[in-house]
């Protein structure tokens, strides 16, 4: 997968699974950028509260999301997209996929 951004072209492979692009104007990559991308990011399962409201690590925030689409417990992984899991991962890919995405912002700020 690439984002191109005024010709620059920033490329990395995750499973087909773990990483979804929605095109709308959330979060911009760059500046520059002549699209946004909108991404789902592994988070792990801290708590889950009543209401199907659950508490989750994405490594360096801690954060409330929703689990009604997804059936989840405690020190498992999901994805999260605006404020909902929407998909169990395991413990590896969730990890991996995590690490990427610091990768990945770790390039864009060079």
């Amino acid at each position: 997968m690439a984002v191109l951004c005024t010709g620059i072209s920033l490329s990395f492979l995750v499973s087909y699974h773990c990483f979804y692009v929605f095109r709308t104007p959330t979060i911009m990559i760059r500046q520059e950028c002549e699209s946004s991308m909108c991404v789902a990011v592994p988070a792990e399962v801290l708590e889950i509260k009543e209401g199907n409201v659950g508490v989750v690590d994405y490594g360096d925030l801690k954060q409330e999301v929703r689990l009604d689409l997804v059936d989840v417990k405690i020190g498992e992984f999901v994805l999260v997209h605006v404020g909902f899991a929407i998909q169990r991962l395991s413990r590896e890919e969730g990890l991996e996929t995590r690490e990427l995405f610091k990768q990945v912002y770790a390039a864009m700020e060079e």
